[in-house]
This record gives C-alpha cells, structure tokens and sequence, in this order.
C-alpha cells in the first residue's frame, strides 16, 4: 500500500478556519491527527506522516501581556502536537513589519523553505510513493 505524507501550512490553515470556515472570534477547530489520516486515506494510502509547519508569534522585546498570552497558547498548542502520533512539527518565525499605510501586519518567514526541503527529503530518500500538499 502507498505511503503518504500529509503536509499542512498552519499559518495558511488559520486563516482559513478564521475567514472561511468560523469567524475571528471562534476560529475552527481541527483535528490535525485526522486530517492526516483521511487526506491518507483518500489518497489510497497509509499515513507515512504529517508535517505541520507554522511560525513562533512574535515577540516585542519586552513582550506585551497580549504577545505573552499568545505565546503561552502556542506553546501549549505545540506541546499538544508532539504527542499526535505521526506528527512532524516545523516551526518558523513571525515578522513584524509596516506596509505603506503604515499598518502593522506579520509574515510567517522560514516556514514554505522547510516545507520544500522536507518533501525533497522525502522524495530522494524513497520514503514515500506519494505526498499531498
């Protein structure tokens, strides 16, 4: 039976459960351990893996109250994922930077790189017969 690795952008994700699919009030939840197994399943195959890569909230320096609240959630959130059996987590930064109107926005920086070199692993080592972005 094919093996399959599942490869989820948690940034791209969120938005989705934010605008998409709840509100930002109440963002969806999602079982990331079942979605792996259903995109395998889907596919024909047995789950090889899930990667599941997302940035680090910022953090000014010192942090506000609101950047250590969602720190601690991640961090959370993080510890949780570990224990998903075959789960892989990346983890990248979060930049915080000014667009033309002067408006503060975030970019996830790290995150699609470690995405691309772990499925070229994959693929050069032979480890999976397909992969599903």
């Amino acid at each position: 039976m094919d093996k399959v690795a599942v490869f989820i952008d948690g940034g791209y994700l969120n938005q989705l459960s934010k605008h998409v699919f709840g509100s930002k009030k109440q963002p969806l939840r999602v079982n990331y351990e079942e979605v792996g197994l259903r995109i395998a399943k889907e596919c024909g195959g047995d789950l090889f893996r899930t990667y599941y890569y997302h940035g680090k909230p910022f953090q000014s320096r010192p942090p506000t109250p609101e950047e250590r609240q969602r720190k601690s959630a991640f961090d959370n959130f993080v510890a949780f994922m570990e224990k998903v059996d075959r789960m892989q987590l990346r983890l990248g930064r979060v930049r915080k930077y000014f667009d033309e109107k002067g408006h503060v926005k975030f970019e996830q920086k790290g995150v699609d790189v470690k995405l691309a070199i772990d499925a070229l692993k994959l693929s050069l080592k032979n480890r999976l017969t397909r992969s599903h972005f």
